[in-house]
C-alpha cells in the first residue's frame, strides 16, 4: 500500500470516527456531519473522500500532513477539534495540495494567514514573541493592547471582540494540528507560540504569495 493510500484511507477512518462520535454524542449533530463533508470532499453517501490519488501523492510530496487524526483530537473533557478548526485545516490542506495559496480572504484562511505572515515578517526579532495578544489585537479594534506594538502586526482586521476570541482559538489549534505553531506548554492556557516551522510546506505558500525573502 502507498503512502498516498495511507493518507487517504487516514482522512476515511477519521471522517467515519468522528461522524460516529457526534452521532452518539447529540442527535443534531448533522451540522458537524455536514461541515466535514463539504471541507474534506467527503461523498455524503459512502463517506469516503471524493479526492482523486494525486491530492493524496500532492499532501505525500509535500511532507505536510503524515495523518488525518487531528480531526478527532480531543481538546478538552467531552469536546474534540471544533469544526471551525476543521474547517481551517482543510482549506490549507486544499492550498498545499493545490501548491497555491487560495482564497486568502476566506474566513476559513485569513486570519491563519495574517498569522503566519505576522509570525514571518518578526523573525528576526529576537525579542518577538506571537502570543494570543498579538492575534486578538491584529483581528479587533477594541482589542489593540498597549503591550501590542502595531507595527509587529503584519495586518489588521476589526471584527468584533467576540468573534475575534472565536476565530484566535480556532485559528491556533488549527496551527498547532498542522505542526505550523507550536505552543509554550508551560503557559496553561497555550497561547504563546514557543516555535515556528518555517519549513512548514504552508508557511512556505504565505512566504511565496507574499515575496518574503
Amino acid at each position: 500500500m502507498t503512502t498516498a493510500i495511507k493518507l487517504m484511507n487516514s482522512l476515511n477512518t477519521n471522517i467515519a470516527e468522528r461522524a460516529q462520535y457526534e452521532d452518539d454524542k447529540n442527535a443534531e449533530s448533522s451540522n458537524v456531519v455536514n461541515h466535514m463533508i463539504k471541507a474534506f470532499n467527503i461523498d455524503h453517501t459512502t463517506m469516503k473522500t471524493k479526492h482523486k490519488k494525486e491530492f493524496f501523492e500532492a499532501l505525500v510530496a509535500s511532507e505536510f500532513v503524515t495523518d488525518f487524526n487531528f480531526i478527532n483530537n480531543s481538546v478538552k473533557a467531552n469536546a474534540r477539534f471544533n469544526v471551525y478548526a476543521m474547517q481551517k485545516a482543510a482549506a490549507k490542506i486544499n492550498a498545499v495540495a493545490a501548491s497555491k495559496l487560495i482564497a486568502v480572504t476566506s474566513l476559513q484562511n485569513k486570519f491563519c494567514v495574517a498569522s503566519v505572515l505576522t509570525c514571518l515578517q518578526n523573525r528576526d526579532k529576537e525579542a518577538f514573541s506571537f502570543d494570543r495578544k498579538h492575534a486578538l489585537a491584529m483581528l479587533s479594534k477594541a482589542l489593540r493592547f498597549e503591550s501590542v506594538a502595531s507595527s509587529d502586526l503584519a495586518t489588521k482586521f476589526d471584527v468584533t471582540a467576540s468573534t475575534a476570541s472565536t476565530q484566535v482559538s480556532s485559528s491556533f489549534r488549527t496551527l498547532e494540528a498542522l505542526n505550523i505553531l507550536q505552543f509554550d506548554e508551560s503557559d496553561k492556557a497555550r497561547n504563546v507560540v514557543s516555535q515556528v516551522n518555517y519549513d512548514n510546506a504552508f508557511v512556505k505558500l504565505v512566504q511565496e504569495h507574499y515575496n518574503i525573502a
